[in-house]
């Protein structure tokens, strides 16, 4: 995000829509990962290895959640008080030169 995105969202809602994309994106690439090992599994300790990291992968997809879910209250937030201010007062146009 960059800083005129964050000075619009403040701070925190910046860093948590940052630390929510981070989780998505390394949830993907940790599941895909321990997908492929579970498949590639042969004996029985590969396999419960297998199936512990697609167990946290689990996890990390809850995390990311929630962290979406605390984005999407915030944003609301935001602009349910900029709702509450109602609309900009309509005012004479500035003249540009074109």
């Amino acid at each position: 995000m960059d800083n005129a995105a964050a000075g619009r969202c403040g701070p925190v809602a910046a860093s948590s829509g940052e630390a929510c994309c981070s989780a998505l994106v390394a949830d993907q690439l940790l599941s895909r990962g321990a997908g492929r090992l579970y498949a590639d599994a042969e004996t029985g300790d590969e396999i419960i290895r297998g199936l512990d990291l697609v167990a946290a992968t689990d996890a990390l997809d809850l995390v990311a959640a929630v962290l979406a879910i605390l984005v999407v209250r915030r944003v609301t937030a935001m602009q349910s008080r900029r709702a509450e201010l109602g609309a900009f007062p309509a005012g004479p146009r500035p003249l540009r030169a074109h």
